[in-house]
């Protein structure tokens, strides 16, 4: 892991980004793994690497998992200079394999431009730089106005989970044993229907 960059301007949280994937593909000759939050991130940063190095070659946008030419491009074996742009969506689960060479220069570098939904999602994502014992690291370059510590934000970003399940747990649980009842309910009038006498229990409605 390296040391987390957390910036206050947005124009300054993109130049470093440029900068950290530049030196590490084309001057350390590694591939460079970009996560953004959402597409519109991903293809900006995409179009404006394009006009910064012109690096057409070898610079893919992952940013729509949907798109075969996606799933093409991203799963042949990764080259030293290589760039790939990308959601956590889209880049979840595919196979990133990088060539000897990209792993003698240390392998696959993850760039994570935000701070993830959880931790969970955040360990997926660093996750992809030494999978089946590859060689890689990691490093946090966010953008925050208030200009926070990386500890503070994920701090932050914890507690706002932990209390987002607990909400989840304290509406969807009673409505799932709420929804039960009824169904028990019912359960016991169907029954207690079809036994009265003189029902014929043939041509009473059948439930699934």
């Amino acid at each position: 892991e390296l040391t987390a960059n957390v910036l206050a301007d947005r124009n300054e949280h993109l130049t470093v980004i440029y900068n950290n994937t530049y030196n590490i593909a084309i001057n350390q000759q590694r591939a460079v793994l970009i996560v953004c939050k959402t597409i519109q991130e991903a293809d900006n940063i995409y179009y404006d690497l394009q006009k910064r190095y012109g690096l057409i070659d070898k610079l893919i946008n992952y940013s729509r998992s949907e798109k075969k030419f996606y799933n093409t491009a991203i799963e042949q074996v990764v080259t030293p200079g290589t760039i790939i742009i990308a959601t956590s969506l889209a880049g979840r689960g595919t196979d990133i394999r990088t060539n000897y060479t990209v792993e003698q220069n240390g392998g696959l570098h993850v760039i994570l431009t935000f701070i993830t939904k959880n931790a969970r999602d955040e360990m997926q994502i660093y996750g992809r730089t030494a999978r089946q014992g590859n060689k890689g690291t990691y490093q946090d370059i966010i953008f925050d106005p208030k200009l926070r510590d990386i500890s503070e934000l994920k701090a932050i970003r914890d507690k706002q989970y932990l209390l987002e399940s607990e909400q989840t747990k304290s509406v969807e649980i009673p409505k799932l044993i709420a929804q039960d009842n009824l169904y028990n309910k019912f359960i016991a009038l169907y029954s207690e229907l079809i036994n009265q006498p003189g029902i014929n229990v043939e041509d009473a409605p059948k439930f699934k």
